[in-house]
Parts: structure tokens; sequence; C-alpha cells
């Protein structure tokens, strides 16, 4: 667990080292070396054909004749500090067939950069989301800026805008949850876990039956009986971190793997191994940019324990950050039952798109990718999580943060994501400053409880049967007739929404709190199509709105 904290804390110490060299940058963007750019080769897997074309139509194609373009990329710089966007956007866009031609991969960085920040000045949010993720692939082509690439693709996300429309029902029809017979997978809920300590259920008053343990690969499990003992004897499902601290060339297909694995099996216990977590994480020890050699190790660990321990489920469970290498770890279905995710919040003013200093980033959206990757195909599980109510960075209490994202985290986990399975809080001390431990927030410890009981798919007891259900609904999609509930959830840039009003067939119905839900009768609509539109409010403004056109069944 120490490499956790560590890494938390490298973290935000890169983040505020990709701003400064950011900073650096602008000051000497003369200086770049001349290059031609190379544009990004995958464009089509980053925009739609309609955000290309706005794209390609800045960087278009330098004119014959010569221009004084540094003259008038410091005019844009100009118009930007004076507060002329409009006047800056056009300059700038001036210069692009430019640099394009002839100024390098970092100066179009930087000007795509600009860009998106005039855009977002003037409030056009689609545009500067477009531009930043444009500054992001030309920053991901220059040598030594991958973190900052990687700063730029978050401005771009937290510029999106979005409204996902979901029914709760008690109509079994509309049960999302798949059960995929995976070793000790729960077929319905969200199983609770903790860190190995027994307070959380004690500090909640809830059972946490799964338990997460740490150990360094080398150990031998047979010295550690009285866990096992312990755990079969409570019923708790062990979730085990095997770490190879030493590295993964210590990690072989010999003796003392498959002795381990035997005596886990032995045990008659519920477990679930979860090999070099965190393995796209460069601060773990067992870190490689050899992803090849990570999966062929993966791949032994595995293959022993499905021979000589079937009953023990494998989980692959990277770090949500960075996320754009995840999918390269990935070993292959036939040795993965869980996909798991470690997902921790930190307080990152630095990625403000707005520039205000917030951190305005969702807590609740971080399992996404994983999930939309792999969701469809295995149970996913939350193997470890926490949000810190201390920030090492600003040095000062954020309890009032930590408690937002707390109740915005529990209130969607069991709304967006029908296969998560189990979700583990890591309640534990923190050598790097980060704040974990409940026992030492009566707020935080608080909004986690009312979290974990705001619905019944958390569950203690892996048989507990469901009695309500979620659907996300698309335009064409199916509802039952009869009493439902519609909810939703709402991105827009501030994530600052006063009110949502859904309009069914032009029938109003006002919400003022997350997940924004109303009841909603549709048994007069058998058999016809229905259209609700959801539109989110700050200061009596429509900031975010989507449409639905739903089909009404019996």
């Amino acid at each position: 667990m120490l490499m956790k904290t560590r890494k938390l804390k490298r973290h935000l110490i890169r983040c505020v080292s990709v701003v400064f060299a950011v900073m650096l940058c602008i000051q000497s963007l003369g200086t770049f070396a001349g290059a031609s750019s190379t544009a990004p080769a995958n464009d089509e897997n980053v925009f739609t054909e309609e955000e290309l074309s706005f794209i390609k139509a800045i960087e278009g194609t330098a004119p014959a004749s010569k221009m004084n373009y540094w003259e008038k990329w410091n005019k844009a710089l100009s118009l930007q500090s004076e507060g002329d966007y409009q006047g800056a956007i056009e300059a700038f866009r001036q210069t692009a067939p430019y640099f394009k031609k002839s100024e390098g991969s970092a100066n179009m960085a930087l000007l795509f950069m600009r860009l998106g920040q005039c855009y977002v000045s003037l409030t056009d949010y689609y545009n500067g989301a477009l531009c930043y993720r444009r500054s992001s692939q030309y920053w991901s082509l220059t040598p030594g800026e991958s973190e900052t690439a990687r700063y730029f693709n978050i401005m771009a996300d937290n510029l999106k805008m979005d409204v996902r429309l979901y029914l709760k029902t008690s109509d079994a029809r509309f049960n999302k949850t798949k059960f995929f017979g995976a070793p000790n997978e729960n077929q319905y809920g969200i199983l609770l876990g903790t860190t190995y300590n027994d307070d959380t259920s004690a500090l909640t008053g809830i059972k946490h039956t799964l338990e997460l343990q740490y150990f360094s690969y080398g150990t031998n499990f047979k010295d550690h009986t009285y866990l096992f003992d312990a755990a079969k004897e409570n019923n708790t499902l062990l979730q085990i971190a095997l770490q190879p601290s030493a590295g993964l060339k210590s990690v072989e297909r010999n003796d003392y793997l498959i002795e381990q694995a035997k005596y886990l099996e032995s045990t008659g216990c519920r477990i679930l191994l979860r090999f070099a977590n965190e393995m796209n994480d460069q601060t773990c020890a067992w870190y490689t940019e050899d992803y090849n050699e990570y999966i062929e190790k993966f791949r032994i660990v595995a293959s022993v324990f499905k021979t000589y321990a079937p009953s023990v489920g494998i989980v692959w469970a990277p770090n949500f950050y960075p996320a754009d290498t995840v999918d390269l770890y990935y070993p292959g279905d036939e040795y993965v039952d869980y996909v798991g995710l470690s997902v921790y919040k930190g307080y990152s003013p630095q990625s403000d798109p707005l520039g205000e200093g917030v951190d305005r980033g969702r807590w609740s959206n971080v399992l996404d990718k994983v999930y939309d990757t792999y969701g469809d195909r295995k149970p996913i599980i939350v193997s470890e999580s926490g949000c810190s109510y201390f920030s090492v960075e600003l040095q000062k209490d954020i309890t009032d943060f930590s408690v937002k994202q707390m109740k915005d985290y529990y209130t969607y986990l069991p709304i967006k994501y029908p296969n998560l399975k189990m979700a583990v809080i890591f309640n534990k001390e923190s050598a790097s400053g980060c704040q974990y431990l409940f026992s030492r927030n009566e707020a935080v410890l608080e909004a986690y409880k009312r979290g974990i009981t705001s619905s019944p798919r958390f569950i203690s007891d892996q048989s507990t049967q469901p009695t309500e259900y979620y659907s996300e609904l698309e335009s064409g999609y199916t509802v039952p007739a009869g009493q439902v509930e519609l909810c939703s959830y709402i991105l827009e840039p501030l994530n600052e929404i006063d009110y949502v009003i859904y309009k069914v067939n032009d029938v109003p119905y006002v919400t003022y709190d997350i997940p924004y839900a109303v009841p909603v009768d549709f048994s007069a609509y058998v058999g016809q199509t229905l259209t609700v539109n959801v539109q989110a409010f700050r200061n009596d403004k429509v900031v975010a709105q989507e449409s639905f056109d739903l089909q009404v069944i019996a």
C-alpha cells in the first residue's frame, strides 16, 4: 500500500509540473525547432468526421504568398490578452497553416492550446474541447511531452457536454445486469469491500464482506493461515493483491507459484487474485514499457491458478491514470475473470479548463472508459478507491470537496454501471499526506454512509436479490407502462446545475438534486411514442439539454 500513497503524491506533483512546463513553452515559443509537423495518425479514432472538418479547416494549406506569421501570432497574443477573443481566434487561425508547414508539433500544440483558451473564454466549450484535444495530439508527437499530452486530454474531457437519461423500475425486463459466471461472482448488486481492517464495517454499521489484502510476490501464504481461517469463519471474500515488488523478472512458472495456488485452493475460502495491479503506473516497481512482458507474466500466473486453483477469480486491475495506456496491458479474455480499476480522486485545480483554479472533475465518471471497453464481456470491480479530504499540493483541508465527490460517486455507481459487481474503499492511513481514514473525518464518514445506503444495489451478502433496476435510455428504446422513475447524469463544464426540468410530452417535472429523479406514470401512453426532453439550468439559463423519443410497452 505504500506504493499507492507515493503514486498519488507523484501524480499531483506531475500535474503541477506539466502546467509549469507549458507556461515555459509559451514564453519561449519562438525558440522551438522548425522541423515539419507530422499530422496525428489516429484522427479518425479521436474525432468525428464533422469535428475533423473543423480541425482541418484551421490547419488548411498555407497560401503561396509570404506572410509574416510571427507578427500575426504576436498580434493574436495581444488581442487575447486584451479580451478580444474572437479577433484573437481569427489571427491565430491565419497563422495555423504556416505553423503546420514549418514550425513543428510543439508549436502546433501551443497554437491549438491558445485557440482552445479563446473558444472557452467565449463559452464555446465544444470547439474549445476540440482544440485542446488537437493540442494533446500534437504534444504526443513531441519528444518528452507525453504527460503534457495527457494534461490537455483531461482539459478537453472536462469540457464535455453530455446528458444521459436513466429509467428506474421494479420491472425485471429492464434489468441490464449480466451474470458472467466468474469464480465468486455475485449475480446482482455491488458488494461492499474495504481494506484489511474491520473499522469500516464498525464505523458504518454496514458489513463489508469483501476484504483487500496486500502481499509481495514470494510470500508463502501458508504463513498466514490465521487470515484464511478468519475469512472462512466470517464468510469473507478476500481480494489478494499479489505484487511483484522485485520486478516482473521474478515471476516464473515454478514450484513456488504452483504451491501457492494449491494452498489457496485448499483453504476453502472465497478468493480473488489481483496480480501486479496498476501495471500501467510508472511509479510501480513492476512497471514496464514492454507491455508484452507484463502480459506474458500475467498469463503465467493466470494459467497456474486456473489449473491448480480453479475456484480463485483472476483480476486484471490497471490504475485509472494514465488512461491512454490501459488497453495495451490487457492479457486477453481467457486469462481474466474480472476487470478491476483503482479509482482515486484528489484535488486538481490545475486541470480547470476555464482557468479559474477550480477542480471541476467528477469522481463519478472515472470508470467510464474501462467500463465501456470491458463491461459487456467481464464483471467489473472497483478494486480499490478513495477520495482524499486533504490536499497535499495546497496543504489544506478539502473536506467539502471530498463530501461532494462522495455523494456524486456513490449516487451514480449503481445507476451508470449495471455490471459493476464490487467496490472497495481504501480506509487506511496514507504516507503521502492524502487522507482517507474515516475515523478522522466525521463529515466524510457520514457522506460515505449515506452513499452506500442510497441504493439497494449496494450489498453485503452476495445472495441478495435486486428490488430495483436501472436502464440507460436512448431514442428508440422501450419503457414500461406504469409508475417509473426517471433520473439523469449530466455533464457540463462548470458542473454546477441548479435544477433540471423533464418535459414528458410537454408535461414538466422539476427536480433539484442528483440524480435528478422524478416519478412519472407512463400508463396513459401504452403503445405510443413519447418525447422526454431533459433541460439542465444554472441561473435560470439552460446549460445542457437532450431529447429522447421512447416507446411505451405494456
